[in-house]
């Protein structure tokens, strides 16, 4: 028996998952590997860089769970997706490597202003939205809008959560 596990097996598995219990896994896997990175990025001296909100919690809420998915997801996957389709860069039945790595660059440059602390984790979690967001955008750029913005709002309530538990 062949017991090696290869990362393209794994990832066409991932693939033929229905969509919301993909988006659900490629969640879950995203905080597995994320928080152990942000856990090594604090004991080795991570930035004071924290981010600092003022207003509202409701105000804040509106802004992490819809303003900020809807408009990171524009920005940082649907217009370059759109740009590397066109350039023929994106080909059906391939996975969108390039397209991940230029989405994963751009959501560490709109984060800029947590560096040096966020680069690594904004980087991986771009990485995760992007790859959610080519999985679906073969099915239309409204599927792949809505599941990466669930995504991302997902990750954004938690830090809401703690921001207004703390």
């Amino acid at each position: 028996m062949n017991w090696r596990i290869e990362a393209n097996d794994v990832l066409s598995r991932v693939d033929g998952l229905s969509p919301w219990i993909f988006t659900g896994c490629l969640y879950l896997v995203r905080w597995i590997v994320v928080v152990p990175i942000g856990y090594a990025v604090c004991q080795l001296g991570g930035s004071n860089n924290a981010a600092t909100f003022t207003g509202s919690p409701m105000s804040l809420l509106l802004g992490f769970i819809f303003l900020a998915p809807l408009s990171e997801t524009l920005i940082e996957c649907a217009v370059p997706y759109w740009l590397m389709s066109k350039a023929g860069r994106n080909r059906l039945g391939e996975r969108p490597w390039a397209f991940v790595v230029v989405s994963a660059l751009l959501m560490a440059l709109l984060h800029v202003g947590a560096w040096p602390s966020a680069i690594l984790p904004s980087l991986v979690t771009g990485s995760f939205l992007a790859y959610t967001y080519g999985h679906f955008a073969t099915s239309g750029t409204g599927w792949a809008i809505l599941h990466t913005c669930v995504f991302h709002a997902g990750i954004n309530m938690v830090g809401w959560l703690l921001l207004v538990a703390f």
